[in-house]
């Protein structure tokens, strides 16, 4: 019974999109001496590519995150992508999450405010370099978007002011 459970989780997680960064930072870190690292090791394979920023807008959902206690406190705004990459993707899974316009996250999954769009210049029509992370053995996010140029955990809009 465990085992339809896992493949249903694993395929929800694909097919709503996989928001670069997240998780990334449980694959890339050494576990603690003594201590099993959660969902790991994992291994994966990267595809070099660009994202196109197709979309910015400010919704009700990333708005309400302003709200949500122990948040983030401001509020996000949803940033849509486009990934391209002239590497010949596989499996085929992972050519479909690469095919999809795909919503950008924090690491934490908090949305980027519009303090961050300024910072990084993210415009719609951007192209930013990109790298599809595949997964290739473990349990970690099996597909992970990074961004060498934006910093995906960088949460300075979430600090008070002094």
């Amino acid at each position: 019974m465990k085992a339809p459970v896992m493949i249903v989780g694993i395929l929800a997680a694909m097919w709503t999109g996989v928001a670069f960064g997240e998780g990334e930072a449980a694959a890339s870190q050494s576990p603690t001496p003594g201590k099993p690292k959660v969902g790991g090791p994992c291994d994966y394979t990267d595809f070099a590519g660009t994202a196109t920023v197709t979309r910015i807008e400010r919704t009700e959902q990333s708005g309400r995150q302003a709200l949500t206690p122990g948040g983030a406190g401001y509020p996000g705004v949803e940033v849509w992508f486009k990934f391209q990459s002239p590497a010949r993707i596989s499996p085929d899974w992972a050519r479909k999450v690469a095919d999809r316009e795909q919503l950008f996250r924090l690491a934490n999954s908090w949305y980027p405010g519009e303090r961050y769009i300024d910072k990084y210049g993210i415009k719609v029509g951007n192209t930013y370099r990109c790298v599809l992370k595949v997964i290739k053995s473990g349990t970690c996010t099996p597909a992970l978007f990074r961004f060498p140029d934006c910093r995906n955990d960088d949460y300075f809009e979430s600090k008070k002011e002094e």
